[in-house]
């Protein structure tokens, strides 16, 4: 059986996804719960691939079956996660799938997945850029920077990016850069679409032809071949238009796939215009019309829709639809600078990164001047600390209140700033941290227990601010490896800063789930929220990119502690705004240990 579940695993990381039917077989018919789930998740790995939908449903709740005392499947929970986003992503639900691909992304960040994060984002970017509407192109704008040395699946991404906001010559470069050759044929079909919409129609076919033999067994792939080769025809040979959208309507009607649904519709709909069949294009044209198309099926649509009015003699409708796309181009001009300009920014990042990695003995410098000043912080740290204990021994003689209070808060207050100074100047190096915790206390610790504590210390505090603190913990395993300290770190400062910015009368939550092996950690407040495009920069050493909303003093070091915190940990954490002025959300994810 364990060379079973070796074969299993190996089989699941494999770089590229081949047939193993005999050890799917063999999985599958094992007296074990955990290779029944390798079976469906190598199987799903692999349908997925060929565009088979209706079978990556009904492998999913085998897959996420998990018996008690199971071992998370790391590879498989992570494609489970991004395998419903496709699904939701299919002509659905945008926001949805937005959100799937999100969390596939941080839980393949907190396993150590770094190739299937790099796919998670770069599956937020197609998502946030296919439907067209400014609030997910921000979202893409952020992840830009996060595939940036993606390689060859970056350069895929990009692709799809341009070409759905009409950048033709940005689009095919980066198609022309993707050196992939594999089932999916992705910068193959992408540049057959940007030569369809740039008039070139015959290194379209020529390209399509090449492809025919790899659509015979990839559903996926044969939807978009057989679409682009019917658009391709539309002029020279509309029969066979017609006849290869309704073939593609057809297997598609089976398999499930419906991101190429509209494409085919819009074909036929074409097509009927051409025979002379008004009526039934717009028919068509009013059944395909929806709020999940696609930007590029959205603005053919109104392209034919235009075409067939004044056709029939209602110049002003035509006119009504020309209208709307333009308004969809000048929509698209924003997005398309929004999108070039952090592109330029990456560039340059990256071209800096180069520069930087030249400079060898200054990085050396650099690095002995880091520890110098780690080493000086902990020292007046600790002179500091020694000072405040004189002094609080000297105030333990009979002092006349409120000053005693005053005296005695901002005593406080500084022996809080000494202990976050102190932390920051070892969090993040694991052998001082180990010096200064112990070597061995490392046990499993419940971090349930560790978020209760927390809550409760803060909850007076939080009540006498006039705000209101909630505490959600769900069912499941909530037990993490490492030193507890660092936990109550993160549990404290992420509630201590949801207090700081948050205003009389709001409210602070504290929820905590274990899902598919991970711990998370949410907590959410109703303050000023985090501004867009600093969700990286917050976490920096004694960045503060707003104050405090009661004025309290802060020393920007606290969520640095956090995400420190949760690195040594093995985790990732993030946040966001919840829109302008409604408050931020910052998720902690770690790896469970059972």
């Amino acid at each position: 059986m364990e060379r079973l579940l070796e074969a299993g695993f190996a089989a699941l990381r494999a770089p590229q996804q081949e047939r193993h039917d005999d050890l799917v077989r063999d999985l599958r018919n094992a007296d074990d719960s955990v290779a029944r789930r390798l079976a469906a998740a190598i199987d799903l790995r692999r349908y997925v691939t060929l565009g088979h939908t209706r079978l990556c449903e009904e492998l999913l709740p085998q897959l996420t079956a998990a018996e008690p005392g199971d071992p998370p499947l790391e590879v498989a929970t992570w494609l489970s996660d991004n395998v419903r986003g496709i699904l939701s992503d299919d002509g659905k639900d945008p926001e949805e799938a937005l959100i799937w691909f999100d969390r596939a992304a941080m839980y393949a960040a907190s396993a150590g997945l770094t190739r299937e994060e790099q796919i998670s984002r770069q599956n937020v970017v197609r998502t946030a850029t296919r439907f067209g509407r400014a609030d997910l192109i921000k979202t893409a704008a952020v992840y830009f920077g996060r595939i940036a040395r993606g390689g060859t699946g970056t350069h895929e991404a990009l692709g799809e990016i341009f070409e759905n906001l009409g950048d033709w010559d940005a689009a095919l470069w980066h198609y022309d850069n993707s050196e992939r050759i594999d089932i999916n044929a992705v910068p193959a079909l992408g540049r057959a679409r940007v030569y369809l919409a740039t008039g070139k129609s015959d290194d379209a076919t020529e390209i399509l032809a090449q492809l025919e033999p790899v659509a015979a067994d990839d559903i996926r792939t044969r939807s978009n071949t057989y679409v682009l080769a019917a658009i391709a025809s539309l002029k020279t040979d509309p029969e066979r238009s017609r006849s290869l959208a309704l073939e593609v309507l057809g297997f598609l009607d089976s398999h499930g796939f419906g991101l190429d649904v509209p494409d085919a519709k819009l074909t036929l709909a074409e097509c009927e215009l051409l025979d002379g069949r008004i009526d039934s294009a717009l028919d068509i044209l009013d059944h395909v019309d929806g709020p999940h198309m696609l930007l590029r099926d959205r603005m053919r649509c109104l392209d034919v829709r235009a075409k067939a009015l004044w056709t029939v003699g209602e110049p002003e409708e035509a006119l009504a639809e020309h209208a709307k796309l333009r308004g969809v181009w000048g929509d698209l001009d924003e997005m398309r600078s929004l999108l070039w300009e952090t592109y330029r920014d990456l560039i340059r990042a990256n071209r800096a990164e180069a520069e930087v990695a030249k400079l060898g003995p200054i990085n050396k410098e650099l690095r002995e001047a880091s520890e110098t000043m780690h080493v000086t912080a902990a020292q007046t740290g600790h002179d500091l600390r020694s000072g405040l204990g004189v002094i609080k021994l000297a105030m333990s003689v009979p002092l006349e209140e409120p000053m005693r209070r005053i005296a005695r808060s901002a005593l406080d207050q500084m022996n809080d700033i000494v202990e976050q100074v102190q932390w920051a100047s070892t969090i993040e190096d694991s052998g001082r941290l180990n010096q200064r915790l112990g070597k061995h206390d490392t046990e499993s610790f419940d971090f349930a227990e560790v978020v209760r504590e927390a809550v409760e210390q803060h909850r007076l505090q939080v009540e006498q601010k006039g705000q209101e603190l909630h505490l959600a913990i769900g069912d499941g395993s909530l037990t993490v490896r490492g030193h507890r300290i660092l936990a109550v770190q993160i549990a404290n400062n992420l509630i201590e800063n949801a207090m700081h910015y948050t205003p009389e009368g709001g409210t602070i939550t504290v929820e905590l789930v274990e899902e598919y092996g991970s711990v998370i950690l949410d907590v959410t407040d109703s303050g000023v929220g985090v501004p867009d495009g600093d969700e990286e920069r917050i976490f920096r050493a004694f960045v503060r990119v707003r104050q405090p909303t009661s004025g309290e003093s802060s020393t920007g070091l606290g969520l640095y502690i956090v995400r420190s915190s949760v690195q040594q940990l093995g985790g990732q954490v993030t946040a966001r705004g919840r829109g302008d002025e409604q408050g931020s959300i910052f998720r902690v994810c770690l790896p469970t240990r059972r």
